[in-house]
């Protein structure tokens, strides 16, 4: 129902483009760092609603897409954590895993989960001006298949990358 985005650059900006196009969810959120962003971010019309608050962007969401730099999704990992409703699912996109996923183990409450996850898909260039529709259509997205949830979450991530037109790939943490 509800899709938040902490990260508009390129890769949290095509989610947003491709969630909100293919009708993923009724509601994408993004959740911007700076004021110059979330005007621009408000501008490209890819989210429903763009905030530069991170609690009020991720409340009451289902899934929490953590598309930022991996020293901020690390930084945001406890604060997330202690905001989440029952039964949410948060992913990552960032490059490393095993830091990530030991970050989100030590904060995650019961009954919300975490999986780390890695698409494979980008370009040279940044900000949400480069996001791009079907940017991870024809690509791989490793997802870690020792994160923080049972099998039956695992494969609702792996049929949301499916739906975005990436081939999910199972892998451990230490194998990524």
């Amino acid at each position: 129902n509800k899709v938040a985005i902490v990260g508009t650059g390129l890769i949290g900006g095509s989610l947003a483009l491709d969630v909100k196009s293919k009708g993923i969810a009724h509601t994408v959120v993004g959740i911007c760092r700076r004021r110059s962003t979330l005007q621009k971010v408000r501008a490209s019309g890819y989210v429903n609603k763009a905030t530069l608050s991170l609690i009020e962007g991720i409340r009451g969401a289902d899934l929490i897409i953590m598309a930022s730099p991996v020293d901020s999704i690390m930084a945001n990992a406890a604060k997330v954590s202690r905001s989440l409703k029952p039964g949410v699912t948060v992913i990552d996109v960032g490059s490393t895993k095993r830091s990530i996923l030991t970050a989100f183990r030590r904060n995650m409450p019961k009954g919300a989960h975490f999986i780390g996850c890695h698409p494979m898909a980008g370009s040279e260039k940044y900000g949400i001006k480069n996001a791009r529709r079907d940017l991870f259509k024809g690509t791989v997205s490793f997802i870690a298949k020792d994160s923080v949830a049972g099998k039956a979450v695992l494969n609702k991530v792996a049929l949301f990358w499916r739906r975005l037109g990436a081939k999910p790939i199972f892998v451990t943490a230490r194998e990524h």
